[in-house]
């Protein structure tokens, strides 16, 4: 091997070890201790995502959209038929035995759960730990990505006009206007659970604008509200 090669291949090991090194262990797994064999490694979880089974390998990354549904249905070692004791996703309530670390097979709405920073392991509160791990040994663990859903914009019909509107702009109309929300563009690549409504104000803002009423288009990802495009109507 020539220096030059070796210059490359030590920053291609340096660029490895910093990415695996991205994301910090909690403290309480970071004291077990790792498989002293290959049969006991972790090889993979199961995850579904919004109902979609997905293989995540050992030290892999899962991305999701905040509201998306999660699942972890198993955790397979390397080998044998031995399976972790706990699966445990740190950050995610247990929903019957509050404090049990063994999170197989609970629904994780993300609407509501996995916002708390103090869980993450990445400085920005956006990652999150899971853990396959039997007593005092760590068999292995991945990581749940989260990202936020954001409104690109909206295509709203106007009588027989189109407007394209994003979010903090107002849409202006009369009492007499029809209108409908044509198009919703997202980061979300399934839009079945992409919904909005159209909510009224009340008083809000009525002392300044008397001959309007006031509305909002909020957009949510299952019951997590993402965007919102306030609505002024005028009072003909």
């Amino acid at each position: 091997m020539t220096m030059q090669q070796w210059q490359k291949r030590r920053w291609v090991i340096l660029l490895a070890s910093l990415f695996l090194v991205s994301f910090k262990i909690p403290e309480y797994y970071s004291k077990m201790l790792g498989p002293k064999e290959i049969a006991e490694e972790l090889d993979y979880f199961i995850i579904e995502h919004n109902g979609e089974s997905k293989l995540l390998k050992n030290k892999e990354t899962l991305s999701y959209v905040r509201g998306d549904e999660l699942k972890i249905k198993a955790a397979k070692l390397r080998a044998g038929d031995h399976k972790p004791s706990e699966v445990n996703l740190v950050g995610f309530r247990h929903p019957i035995k509050p404090g049990n670390r063994h999170d197989l097979g609970f629904l994780i709405d993300t609407s509501s759960t996995l916002d708390k920073k103090q869980w993450a392991v990445d400085e920005k509160g956006e990652v999150f730990f899971i853990a396959a791990a039997s007593k005092k040994l760590l068999h292995g663990y991945a990581y749940l990505k989260r990202l936020e859903p954001s409104l690109s914009y909206v295509d709203i019909q106007v009588n027989d006009q189109q407007r394209v509107m994003r979010e903090g702009e107002t849409l202006k109309l009369s009492s007499v206007d029809l209108f409908k929300v044509s198009r919703v563009v997202t980061n979300i690549k399934n839009l079945d659970h992409v919904t909005f409504q159209v909510v009224e104000l009340g008083d809000q803002g009525k002392a300044v604008l008397k001959s309007h009423e006031l509305y909002e288009i909020r957009f949510k990802h299952r019951s997590h509200i993402f965007a919102k495009i306030p609505m002024e109507v005028e009072i003909k």
